[in-house]
């Protein structure tokens, strides 16, 4: 029987020595102008969250949010890449700092042992095994967690945490329609039912914006558990029930959202919205019923300011929610 072993890194970029990049650098890196502008980069300081402020910046960790920091990250990993993927008793799978080993049951302690020789002198620590710790191992038969998803022998499906996380979300939106049913600002109510709409089918369905797709269904695209999704659809139906809104509301489907994600194509239907291509009149008529903008106030102040209100309220909201890892359409 084989078992499975994801360890998690503590603290993985906040960690990575600096002389670990620069051996990387020394062996991939022939120009002397690259080397040191990377490194004089590797000086901002970083810090782990919460942390104090110390003088370890200058001898480890990986700056967050510069645009080399991921290449950084995946030069200082590829020689332990490298050497795992050449082990013939091993399956191993990385992304960023989520590893999954496969191999036989009664190897998962020397393997964790040997990943924690190999990341040392990279300066990484894997979290260690406790019951609740983010590494962990298992029988493969009993199911495995990675990224987020629950791979078993008979379906793919997806973590625990991340579902409640979407109930929850969805559950936010009705009780805010609640409130803004009850409120006493005559407006606020009769937005209400067009913003729990436009909310609502936007966790549902995902969109596409600055040519990203963007969305739930879109995240766990490799999902086959097609339960999961019509218990997300009947969960959706059971709130609209109980908040009395089943025949206004028209809340789209993760069923049907995912029957057009899974076949890659340009939805030309519109059922999953594309705001890079929403014209001058979509989006007033967004800003109008969702976000209560007067049309005096958009013809007053004109398109351009219209595209900036739109961008603005749109990313608000866009922006948290799961990025496609898998190609955009």
């Amino acid at each position: 029987m084989r078992s499975c072993h994801p360890p998690r890194h503590q603290n993985f970029y906040p960690s990575v020595q600096h002389a670990a990049i620069r051996r990387e650098l020394d062996n991939h890196v022939p120009l002397d102008a690259v080397k040191r502008i990377v490194l004089q980069a590797l000086r901002t300081p970083t810090l782990a969250d919460h942390a104090p402020a110390s003088g370890e910046s200058e001898t480890r960790g990986i700056p967050q949010g510069l645009a080399i920091s991921n290449s950084l990250a995946e030069l200082v990993m590829h020689d332990f890449d490298a050497e795992w993927r050449e082990d013939d008793t091993v399956r191993y799978f990385r992304y960023a700092d989520d590893m999954l080993f496969l191999t036989r049951r009664d190897r998962h302690q020397q393997i964790f042992r040997e990943v924690r020789r190999h990341l040392a002198p990279i300066g990484i620590e894997p979290h260690p095994y406790t019951a609740t710790s983010k590494s962990q191992w298992g029988r493969l038969g009993d199911g495995v967690e990675f990224l987020g998803y629950r791979v078993s022998p008979t379906k793919v499906s997806v973590r625990s945490s991340g579902v409640h996380r979407l109930k929850r979300s969805i559950a936010l939106s009705f009780a805010r329609y609640a409130t803004e049913r009850a409120s006493p600002d005559m407006r606020a109510q009769l937005l209400a039912p067009a913003r729990l709409t436009w909310f609502l089918n936007l966790r549902i369905t995902g969109c596409i914006l600055d040519k990203e797709s963007r969305g739930w269904v879109q995240y766990y695209a490799l999902l086959t558990d097609i339960g999961l999704l019509k218990d997300l659809d009947h969960f959706v139906q059971a709130l609209a029930r109980a908040h009395d809104v089943s025949d206004c509301l028209g809340q789209r489907s993760f069923m049907r959202t995912y029957r057009k994600w899974a076949r890659r194509s340009v939805d030309t239907t519109g059922y999953i919205p594309n705001f890079d291509e929403y014209t001058d009149s979509d989006k007033r008529v967004v800003l109008s019923d969702v976000f209560g903008v007067t049309e005096q106030s958009m013809n007053a102040n004109g398109p351009v300011w219209v595209e900036r209100q739109f961008a603005r309220r749109t990313r608000l909201h866009v922006h948290s929610m799961e990025r496609d890892l898998t190609p955009n359409y």
